[in-house]
């Protein structure tokens, strides 16, 4: 999906869409994982800018949150993988997680 400038795409718009995001194309929704348990996605962007000013929302809300959520990106993209927040073996993920990773979403809409 394509977000325009003006934030419209195939007739919707996006909530709290944020200037300076001129584009950004969410290439894969988030994906469960078994082994090991976690929740992917992949964002990519029109520019490093695009890009910047996401890591810098993302960062402000990991911090507010403190939760920290792994993370690799390149000029253009950014990979997010959620792990559960407990730390046991046998760890699972929660409604918790899941809203966690809809609040990331939140932040390029």
């Amino acid at each position: 999906m394509v977000w325009a400038v003006d934030g419209l795409s195939a007739g919707s718009a996006p909530l709290g869409f944020r200037e300076g995001l001129v584009s950004v194309r969410c290439m894969d929704q988030w994906q469960e994982r078994k082994r090991p348990v976690c929740l992917e996605r992949r964002y990519e962007f029109e520019s490093y800018n695009a890009t910047r000013d996401f890591l810098d929302r993302l960062g402000e809300f990991s911090e507010t949150t403190q939760r920290f959520p792994d993370i690799s990106f390149g000029k253009t993209y950014v990979n997010i993988t959620l792990r559960p927040e407990s730390d046991e073996a046998d760890a699972v993920l929660t409604d918790a997680d899941r809203s966690f990773a809809v609040e990331i979403d939140a932040l390029i809409r």
